[in-house]
C-alpha cells in the first residue's frame, strides 16, 4: 500500500541504502530525470550532478544526513538528455529499532519554471526601477480615487530635477493639498481629461515652476484593474524649453550659413523629398548660368542637366539615401549650363530631416565649380605621362646602346682571351692583357649603366632560389684575389663555421653587390688588408650580415651622406687616380633594398671604410647531388654537333674558335633564314641562337624550327639564346619563344662551357 502511494505521488521519490545507492524510484522520478527505474537502481544520486554546486555544498548535505538529521534545499541537477533543471529536495534518514540509519528517502519537486518566473519577475522589476529611476525625462504616477481624487503616488528623480519640486512635497498628496485653488485646478485638468477620454492624452503647456518658466510636453496613460476601471495614471513629460532655444539658434545659424555661402565659391541647395522641390542659392544658380526663378527645381530636372556618363553614380546615391543606407554623400560630375557648356562640379550633401521611420525628408548641401581644378589635374596627368614616356624612351635608348656596345665587346673580350690562351712574346702579352683589363673595366661600366636603366624603369626583379652563400662568396673571393695579390694586400674571407650555408635568395645579385663593395675596397686600399666577414642571426625570421672593411684612404665625414649618389666621387683627383663612374654604391644600395635589406657605410678619412649590408635570408635545405652537377665539370665535347647562328663577323669567328677549342663540330648560319634551312636538313646536339638579326630574328627562327619539329614528329633540339640583350625579362622572352636556356654576351668561355654541359649529354 505504501509503495503504491509513493508510486502514484507527483513528486519524484528515491529510496537509497545507507551508502547512498539507489534502491527504488517512482514514476515521477523517471519523468523528472529521464532515467528509468532499471537505469537508476544501483546508481548513486551523483549521476544527476550538474557541476553547478561546489564540493562544500555536498559535504554539508552529507554531514547533516550522517548525523541523522533531515536535510532540505534547492539543487540544480542534470537530466539524462543533458538538460539542466532545478528541484527542491528533501532527504530524510530511516532508522531501524536500534537507531541505525538503514535508508534515505528523497523527495524532489521540479521548481525550474517557478525559479525562472521568479527570476523574470525580479528582472522585470529591476528593469522597471532602472528605467524609472534613471530616465532623463520626468515620470509621475497618480492614483485615481473615487470622487474623483488624484493622489500623487510616486515621482522619479528627473521629475524633482526638471521641475524643481521635491518628492516629499507631492508624494501622497493631491493637487488641492499642494497648490493654491487656481493652480490646483490647472494641474488636475489633464488628469480629468484622461479620465473623461477613457484613454491616453497628450498636451503641451507652459508652466511657471520654482526653476522658472518651462515649456513641457506631457503624455498621460491610464492603468486599469481586472474589472477595467481606471485606477491609476502614468505621466511622461519632456522639457521642450531647450529644444525651442536650440531651434531658434539653428534658424539663426542657417541664415548665417546662407550668407557665407552666397559670398563664397559654393552654392547652397536644400531639397524637400516629399514635395520634389528645392531651394537654390544665388551662387548655385550662377554656376549653372540661370537667373533666379528660371531653373526647374524638381529632381528630374536636375538629373536632366547631368552628363549621361555620370548619371549612374547619382542614381546610386539617391537609391542609397532612400534605402536609409547613408546620410552623407559626395560626387564629382559634369552638369550642362544654360549656355550648353559642360562644367565639372563637386556635389556634397547630407540628410537634415527624417520621418518617423527614418526615411529622408530633407537633404541639403553645397555645389562647387571645380572645372578649373579638373583642368589642372588633367594637365598634371598629361605631364606625368609625358615624363614617364620620356623615362621609358631613355631606358629603351640606354638598353639599345648597351646592346650595341656589348656585341662588339663580346668580340673584343673573347678574341683577347683566345689570344692570351696562345703563345705570345712578353711585350705583346702585356699589351693583350691591358686590352682585356680595359675591356672588362668598360664592360663593368656598361653593366652598371644597364642596371641603372633597369632600376629607373622599375624593370628589375629578384630571384628567391636556394643557393650556397658560402660558395657564392668563395667565387667573389677567387675572382678578386689576383687583384689583391697584385697590390700585395691581405685579403680574407671569414665565414663562421656554425652558420648555415644554404639560403633562399638571389645569388647573382648578392655576388654583384659584394663584388662592388670588395672591388671598391681593393681599389682604394694601397696597403694593409681587405676583409669580408659574414654573420648570421635567427632574429625576425633570419638575416645575414656581410661586412666589407678595408684600411684604405677612407671618406671624409661630411662626404658620407653622398656616397650613394649616382655618378658621385669624393673629389676630382680621386676620380682621375682610381677611375670609375660612381655607380657601384648607388646601384648596390638599390639592389640591397630591392631584396628587402639595408646597407650603410662607416668611414674616416685616412683610416679605412666599412660597408655593412643586412639581408633577410631564410635558411634553405642543402640541395641533393645530381648527375647534372657532375656533368657540369666537363671541359670537352668531342664530336658534339653544334649549329652557331650569328650575324656579326667577329662574333662568328669567336664562337667558332671557342666551340672548336672544346671539341665541337660546328656549322655556321649567318642569319635566321639560313639557320632555319640548315636545321630542317641536319640534326644537331645544340643550337646557339643570336636573338637580334636582320630579316628573321632569333625568336622567329626558333618558332620556325619548333614548328618543323612538331610537324615531323622530331625530337626537340636544345636551343640556347646567345644574345647581347640583357634587360630584365629577356630570359623569359627567350623561354616563351621556345628556347631552352639563355647566356648573355659578352660570353665567357666558362659560361659557354656550363651551358654546353647542361644540354649536351655525355658520350
Amino acid at each position: 500500500m505504501l509503495l503504491a502511494s509513493l508510486e502514484a505521488a507527483q513528486e519524484g521519490i528515491t529510496i537509497t541504502d545507507h551508502k547512498g545507492t539507489i534502491c527504488w524510484v517512482n514514476a515521477a522520478f523517471t519523468r523528472l530525470t529521464g532515467y528509468s527505474a532499471a537505469e537508476a537502481i544501483g546508481q548513486n544520486p551523483r549521476v544527476l550532478k550538474s557541476g553547478h554546486h561546489s564540493p562544500d555544498f555536498y559535504n554539508e548535505m552529507w554531514a547533516a544526513l550522517s548525523a541523522g538529521k533531515h536535510w532540505m534545499g534547492t539543487v540544480v541537477n542534470r537530466r539524462k538528455d543533458g538538460t539542466v533543471y532545478t528541484e527542491e529536495l528533501s532527504i530524510t534518514p530511516v532508522r531501524n529499532a536500534e537507531g541505525t540509519t538503514t535508508h534515505y528517502i528523497g523527495v524532489k519537486r521540479d521548481v525550474t519554471r517557478e525559479q525562472e518566473a521568479r527570476a523574470a519577475l525580479m528582472e522585470s522589476n529591476n528593469r522597471y526601477q532602472a528605467l524609472f529611476q534613471n530616465a532623463v525625462d520626468p515620470i509621475f504616477i497618480v492614483d485615481v480615487e473615487p470622487g474623483p481624487v488624484f493622489r500623487m503616488k510616486e515621482v522619479n528623480p528627473a521629475f524633482e530635477r526638471t521641475l524643481g519640486v521635491p518628492a516629499s512635497l507631492v508624494v501622497g498628496r493631491t493637487p488641492d493639498e499642494i497648490w493654491p485653488p487656481e493652480h490646483a485646478a490647472f494641474i488636475k485638468r489633464p488628469h480629468l481629461e484622461c479620465l473623461e477620454a477613457d484613454g491616453p492624452i497628450a498636451l503641451e503647456e507652459t508652466l511657471d515652476l520654482p526653476v522658472g518658466r518651462r515649456r513641457m510636453a506631457t503624455q498621460i496613460v491610464p492603468v486599469r484593474d481586472a474589472s477595467g476601471r481606471m485606477v491609476r495614471q502614468i505621466g511622461f513629460s519632456r522639457d521642450l524649453t531647450g529644444r525651442f532655444r536650440v531651434e531658434q539658434q539653428l534658424r539663426d545659424k542657417e541664415e548665417q550659413l546662407r550668407f557665407v555661402l552666397e559670398g563664397g565659391r559654393q552654392g547652397y541647395w536644400d531639397r524637400n523629398m516629399r514635395t520634389n522641390s528645392a531651394e537654390y542659392s544665388g551662387r548655385f544658380l550662377e554656376i549653372l548660368g540661370y537667373p533666379s526663378g528660371e531653373l526647374d527645381t524638381s529632381l528630374e530636372a536636375w538629373f536632366a542637366h547631368v552628363h549621361p556618363d555620370d548619371l549612374p553614380q547619382l542614381h546610386k546615391i539617391a537609391d542609397s539615401l532612400l534605402a536609409r543606407e547613408t546620410v552623407h554623400f559626395q560626387a564629382e560630375h559634369r552638369v550642362r549650363t544654360k549656355q550648353g557648356e559642360w562644367k565639372w562640379v563637386d556635389l556634397r550633401g547630407q540628410v537634415v530631416e527624417k520621418d518617423a521611420v527614418g526615411t529622408p525628408v530633407r537633404v541639403a548641401g553645397t555645389l562647387t565649380d571645380i572645372s578649373e581644378a579638373r583642368r589642372t589635374v588633367e594637365e598634371l596627368r598629361q605631364a606625368k605621362e609625358a615624363a614617364e614616356a620620356a623615362t621609358q624612351a631613355k631606358s629603351e635608348f640606354l638598353a639599345t646602346m648597351s646592346h650595341e656596345i656589348r656585341t662588339p665587346m663580346n668580340g673584343i673580350i673573347g678574341m683577347t682571351d683566345l689570344l692570351l690562351d696562345g703563345q705570345l712574346p712578353p711585350e705583346k702579352r702585356e699589351y693583350a692583357e691591358a686590352v682585356r683589363e680595359s675591356s672588362r673595366a668598360l664592360l663593368t661600366i656598361i653593366n652598371d649603366i644597364l642596371d641603372l636603366t633597369r632600376i629607373e624603369a622599375r624593370k628589375i626583379s629578384f630571384e628567391a632560389v636556394p643557393f650556397s652563400l658560402r660558395a657564392a662568396l668563395n667565387e667573389v673571393f677567387a675572382l678578386l684575389k689576383p687583384a689583391a695579390d697584385e697590390k700585395s694586400l691581405t685579403f680574407r674571407l671569414a665565414y663562421p663555421p656554425h652558420a648555415p650555408e644554404h639560403f633562399f635568395g638571389d645569388p647573382g645579385r648578392i655576388r654583384q653587390v659584394v663584388i662592388n663593395l670588395a672591388g671598391n675596397a681593393l681599389k682604394f686600399t694601397e696597403r694593409g688588408e681587405v676583409r669580408i666577414d659574414v654573420g648570421w642571426t635567427t632574429d625576425r625570421g633570419g638575416s645575414v650580415t656581410i661586412r666589407v672593411s678595408d684600411t684604405g684612404i677612407g671618406i671624409a665625414r661630411d662626404a658620407l651622406p653622398l656616397v650613394f649618389t649616382k655618378f658621385w666621387q669624393a673629389d676630382s683627383s680621386t676620380s682621375r687616380r682610381y677611375g670609375g663612374a660612381g655607380l657601384g654604391l648607388p646601384i648596390s644600395k638599390q639592389l640591397v633594398e630591392g631584396m628587402g635589406g639595408a646597407i650603410e657605410v662607416e668611414s674616416e678619412l685616412g683610416a679605412g671604410t666599412t660597408c655593412t649590408l643586412v639581408l633577410p635570408l631564410k635558411e634553405a635545405p642543402p640541395p641533393p647531388s645530381t648527375v647534372a652537377a657532375a656533368n657540369g665539370n666537363r671541359t670537352r665535347f668531342d664530336g658534339a654537333r653544334v649549329l652557331l647562328v650569328e650575324d656579326n663577323a667577329v662574333n662568328q669567328k669567336l664562337g667558332l674558335a671557342l666551340l672548336n677549342k672544346m671539341g665541337c663540330q660546328v656549322e655556321l648560319a649567318a642569319d635566321g633564314f639560313q639557320a632555319s634551312a640548315i636545321a630542317r636538313d641536319h640534326a644537331f646536339d645544340l643550337i646557339l641562337m643570336d636573338c637580334q638579326m636582320p630579316g628573321m630574328d632569333g625568336f622567329e627562327t626558333t618558332a620556325a624550327i619548333r614548328k618543323h619539329e612538331s610537324e615531323r614528329g622530331l625530337a626537340r633540339t636544345p636551343i640556347v639564346a646567345m644574345t647581347a640583350w640583357a634587360m630584365n625579362g629577356d630570359r623569359d622572352r627567350c623561354l616563351q619563344a621556345g628556347m631552352d636556356d639563355y647566356v648573355a654576351k659578352p660570353v665567357a668561355i666558362d659560361a659557354l662551357r656550363a651551358r654546353l654541359a647542361a644540354w649536351i649529354p655525355p658520350p
